[in-house]
């Protein structure tokens, strides 16, 4: 289920056209102030299980454009940026994965542990710049 407030419609629509796409029922309706795509699916649920279960399995499979594109979910989800770029997770070995692919694209980064959540750490002015291409590139 994708909800959105009805200034920011375009994102349930592209995300419902990605549904389709896909081969899923998709319900889109509207309700108060807000636009809502829905899906029934059991095929959907048992592979976001799967992700659910095995992430790093599921992310060391993905093409690099897709990577990229997870990352960016991810971060979204769970990073921040402040003097520098961070992301947080509990799974120290997931963040190791994300750092690996990092890494190969030219991007210093580190983990580091604050309590009990990890964060993969990037300061470095080229390795940001990286990170901005690399996000560029997805649109």
């Amino acid at each position: 289920m994708v909800d959105q407030n009805n200034k920011n419609k375009e994102i349930v629509e592209e995300a419902t056209k990605k549904f389709r796409e896909h081969g899923l029922n998709v319900q889109q309706y509207g309700f108060l102030d807000k636009t809502r795509s829905l899906i029934y699916s059991k095929k959907m649920c048992l592979e976001f299980s799967d992700i659910r279960n095995e992430p790093i399995n599921f992310f060391v499979r993905l093409e690099k454009p897709d990577k990229w594109k997870f990352i960016s979910g991810f971060f979204d989800a769970e990073g921040t940026v402040t003097d520098r770029i961070v992301i947080y997770n509990e799974d120290s070995e997931f963040l190791e994965a994300i750092s690996n692919f990092l890494r190969t694209e030219g991007i210093d980064c580190h983990i580091y542990k604050f309590g009990k959540i990890y964060g993969i750490q990037i300061y470095k002015k080229a390795s940001i710049r990286i990170w901005k291409r690399g996000y560029a590139e997805l649109n």
